[in-house]
């Protein structure tokens, strides 16, 4: 429970970004598997792998900073 009330009072700081991580980590299950069914390469590189990355990434920057945007006080308004 103590997980679901973090992400419930992470969500509130900006909703639009923390969509935007969630999203992207859904994509990036969905990729997964791609990454393993698939045996197709580009230059000896899995061509699954650039989009996991790209997941990973933007999911964890979205993440972190709606994170971080619950510790700046005084500009909610430039927060939203």
């Amino acid at each position: 429970m103590r997980i679901l009330g973090a992400f419930y009072r992470v969500s509130k700081n900006n909703p639009p970004l923390f969509w935007n991580g969630l999203v992207n980590l859904i994509v990036l299950f969905a990729l997964v598997p791609a990454f393993f069914l698939d045996s197709r390469t580009v230059t000896g590189v899995p061509v699954w792998l650039k989009p996991i990355k790209f997941a990973v990434s933007v999911s964890a920057y979205s993440f972190t900073l709606v994170w971080i945007l619950g510790y700046v006080r005084g500009r909610e308004k430039l927060i939203r």
